[in-house]
């Protein structure tokens, strides 16, 4: 499923004129997550290729993101995903409290690069999340993209009110109910 995510208001950076993810699932704890940014890529710093690792402080920089969470429920886990291909993943018991590494295998990160565009798909395994699987989840997509005079968009498939925020509850806006996964 392709969802288009939108930018901040307040975002300086337009070289990124549009932003979408598109959602599969693989098993009941497999997912993929493929991100497209489309715009004018050579200004866009875009992080150099490194072996993958778990990274912390990725948001810094060019960043997609997914957050996920059971509907109702106050805990979450996020995925940082880079074009270089370092990752991170984290759990939250409640709104940015109890931020701990989510202990998850790695994913795989691929990125391709075009002067038009930048594809990042991750396949994301959530086995050992704190997530209850046979419910409705909640997901939220987001990027970061960093142009090169520094100035950064936000992008969100739903932004609450305010200062870009993603780990606000509005921000989980798409629902997945368990008969859209396998």
């Amino acid at each position: 499923m392709g969802l288009n995510l939108k930018r901040h208001e307040t975002s300086a950076a337009e070289a990124v004129r549009e932003v979408s993810v598109e959602i599969d699932w693989l098993g009941p704890d497999r997912l993929v997550l493929t991100y497209e940014l489309v715009g004018d890529l050579s200004q866009i710093l875009v992080p150099v290729a490194v072996p993958p690792a778990r990274t912390d402080n990725l948001w810094h920089h060019t960043c997609l993101e997914a957050f996920i969470r059971v509907e109702g429920a106050e805990n979450y886990i996020e995925f940082n995903l880079s074009p270089s291909t370092a990752w991170a993943a984290y759990r939250f018991d409640a709104y940015r409290q109890g931020m701990a590494d989510l202990d998850v295998p790695a994913p795989t990160v691929m990125t391709e690069l075009w002067s038009d565009r930048l594809r990042l798909t991750a396949y994301l395994s959530l086995a050992g999340a704190p997530l209850d699987l046979s419910a409705v989840l909640r997901l939220s997509a987001t990027a970061i993209v960093e142009e090169a005079d520094g100035a950064k968009a936000f992008w969100a498939l739903t932004h609450p009110p305010g200062q870009p925020e993603f780990h606000h509850v509005d921000g989980f806006s798409h629902r997945i109910p368990p008969s859209d996964r396998p």
